[in-house]
């Protein structure tokens, strides 16, 4: 069997594989051909990107089959595409998909794809558990918590002058209700479940935005020499500038302990779980510092700092596209090893994880979408050769 042949064969499994629609045998094929090579892999891989299939869609409910012919031709080696056509015109007339096309024209000549059938189609199993989502509760001064999720928009509350809104676009936002000072201040709590992720905008016009079982306290309405936020687990700061009221973020965990950043207006990224031995802060843009155990470092955009419970220690050249793909949608590995990659995984859809046995040191890479249904991420992980039995919300990970 030839390359060009090759690629019809596997190109086709992986449409079906799309679809949900591989015999027993052919997912045996399928799975073979995806461990011979590492490429096919970071294939796959690319395909968990929802984005991908976007402009893909209305393509392939109606194929513009003429239009998608002289795409693959401009593709071509010119040396190749007179012997090639007979056999792509006769393959494509038993096909007739568009996204076998896309499949082969990047096994074949190594492009980007750039139109595919959305994943959308892939037929789930019938207990499947599906990812996260917008979720998260907000608790009032007095004690009072309200499900965001659930909450109609608009005004809910208001709060030492501020008016609490949930925007159409599921947003809260904090705004004063006039220009006098507020006689007494509240603070607020926003905070996400295993399986949420928020974004609120606080009082000062400071964007937050919350990972899975997260949270941010902070008061209705900023007053006295600076802005102070609380925080656990996982967020993204893009804070308002304002040079004469710092804004600064305290957290606190059982493993690392106290630790206070404080920046002018600047994005960053704060990892404080409390299962984790070290808390991060990346810096994106602008300039922080972060005080932690009597020690004080300055971070410049691109830099990271750890906090463990014995010291500092700061990264240089960090990959901030990576820290932040959780907020645009994706898991993104890079060597991490297998309790790391698992604790997210457990997070993003509030499943319980079991460790048996010797558990491997390997690391792991890739960018998944947090978009997949458990069984499709699972999937990935077992063709590099991850042991994981299921039992509905209980995976069990044997050496």
């Amino acid at each position: 069997m030839n390359k060009f042949e090759e690629s019809i064969k596997y190109g086709r499994l992986l449409g079906k594989y799309l679809k949900g629609e591989l015999t027993v045998a052919e997912q045996q094929e399928f799975d073979a051909w995806l461990r011979q090579d590492e490429g096919n892999k970071r294939f796959l891989l690319h395909l968990s990107d929802k984005q991908v299939f976007v402009e893909g869609v209305k393509d392939f409910e109606q194929p513009d089959v003429q239009a998608a012919w002289l795409k693959f031709l401009e593709r071509m080696p010119a040396g190749a595409r007179v012997k090639r056509m007979r056999a792509v015109r006769v393959w494509w007339a038993a096909a007739g998909v568009l996204l076998a096309l896309s499949v082969l024209s990047w096994l074949y000549f190594g492009n980007r794809i750039e139109k595919l059938a959305p994943i959308a189609r892939t037929q789930l199993p019938v207990k499947d558990v599906m990812p996260g989502g917008e979720r998260a509760t907000l608790t009032l001064g007095d004690g009072s918590t309200i499900v965001l999720d659930s909450a109609a928009n608009g005004v809910l509350a208001v709060q030492g002058g501020s008016n609490v809104t949930k925007l159409k676009t599921g947003e809260l936002t904090y705004a004063a209700q006039g220009a006098a000072a507020p006689s007494t201040v509240l603070y607020n709590t926003v905070s996400t479940p295993r399986g949420g992720q928020y974004k609120l905008t606080l009082p000062d016009g400071s964007r937050v935005w919350l990972n899975s079982e997260s949270s941010v306290k902070f008061p209705s309405s900023f007053m006295g020499d600076s802005r102070t936020v609380e925080v656990t687990g996982e967020t993204y700061f893009e804070v308002a500038k304002n040079q004469a009221l710092p804004f600064r973020v305290k957290l606190n965990t059982a493993s690392v302990g106290a630790c206070e950043i404080e920046v002018l207006g600047t994005h960053f990224n704060v990892n404080a779980y409390p299962d984790e031995s070290v808390s991060k802060t990346t810096l994106l843009e602008g300039a922080v510092k972060i005080k932690s155990k009597g020690t004080v470092r300055r971070l410049s955009p691109g830099q990271q700092v750890g906090v463990d419970a014995n010291e500092m220690q700061l990264y240089n050249d960090v990959d901030v596209d990576q820290v932040v793909a959780w907020k645009d949608g994706f898991f993104w590995f890079d060597n991490t090893d297998i309790k790391t990659l698992m604790r997210e995984v457990a997070r993003w859809y509030d499943v319980d994880i079991v460790f048996e046995g010797k558990v491997t040191t390997d690391g792991f890479s890739g960018k998944i979408s947090k978009g997949l249904p458990l069984s499709k991420l699972l999937y990935i992980l077992k063709l590099n050769d991850v042991r994981i039995e299921e039992n509905g919300k209980r995976m069990i990970i044997k050496s």
